[in-house]
């Protein structure tokens, strides 16, 4: 899996090629169950590394994931329909708070 910028052409499985994904259509697929898990710019390889890692445990199933261009304050940070959850910095916790967060909104 491959992060993708918020303007980037975007392939789904369950609904084919999504050009130019806006902030529009990211806030659509949240409507509809998904989760989307975000990073600053700047993010070491080795952390957006270990976020594909993590949207690849269940196959991407319903996960985007891109880099946040706005200057979020946080780290990473993953939102789901009405919930987020957001991260200063990554340590050994995050990665089990991400997949509490994913079990616990994916498909809601």
């Amino acid at each position: 899996m491959t992060a993708m910028p918020v303007s980037a052409d975007v392939e789904r499985e369950d609904r084919g090629a999504c050009t130019g994904t806006s902030r529009w259509e990211l806030s659509l697929e949240k409507e509809h169950g998904r989760i989307d898990v975000q990073y600053q710019p700047g993010t070491p390889k080795t952390v957006v590394d270990q976020l594909e890692t993590f949207v690849a445990e269940n196959d991407g199933y319903h996960m985007v994931m891109f880099q946040n261009p706005t200057k979020m304050k946080t780290q990473i940070a993953a939102t789901a329909w009405g919930k987020s959850l957001t991260c200063a910095s990554v340590n050994d916790a995050t990665w089990d708070a991400l997949r509490t967060f994913r079990d616990a909104n994916l498909d809601k």
